[in-house]
């Protein structure tokens, strides 16, 4: 489904996160990048050119990217017996479904209860969009 004339969102690739689009503080990001010590810029360089890998593999198909949350934590979960609905959308753009999954793992991995259901809510989710 094409999102409607006039919807734009920004775009959560390798760019946005490794380029020069964001802006931290008023700081543009390739400027930022240079206040990095030496050491550590040079790790950053190679996990930035691991992912340019990774989602270059992954591709840009809708079976990959799609409208994401892009800021899918527990704190932006409200859970009600075992429902859970999400807010905070102002981070949503079009991006890797694998990137919210990535986002909301850590937190609700190995919980029962309320985020236990985030993760059957997101597995739920995968296999209706895998046909599963």
């Amino acid at each position: 489904m094409a999102p409607a004339p006039g919807f734009v969102r920004i775009r959560w690739d390798w760019e946005t996160f490794f380029g020069d689009t964001m802006v931290y503080g008023g700081i543009n990001a390739a400027d930022v990048w240079d206040l990095l010590p030496d050491d550590l810029r040079r790790r950053f360089d190679r996990a930035a050119a691991r992912m340019k890998h990774v989602m270059t593999q992954l591709g840009s198909a809708a079976d990959s990217v799609g409208l994401i949350h892009a800021d899918l934590h527990l704190d932006n979960a409200l859970f009600w017996h075992d429902e859970v609905r999400v807010i905070d959308f102002d981070d949503c753009g079009f991006g890797y479904w694998l990137y919210d999954i990535a986002v909301a793992l850590p937190a609700a991995a190995g919980r029962s209860g309320p985020p236990g259901a985030l993760l059957q809510n997101i597995s739920r989710s995968l296999d209706t969009l895998t046909g599963n």
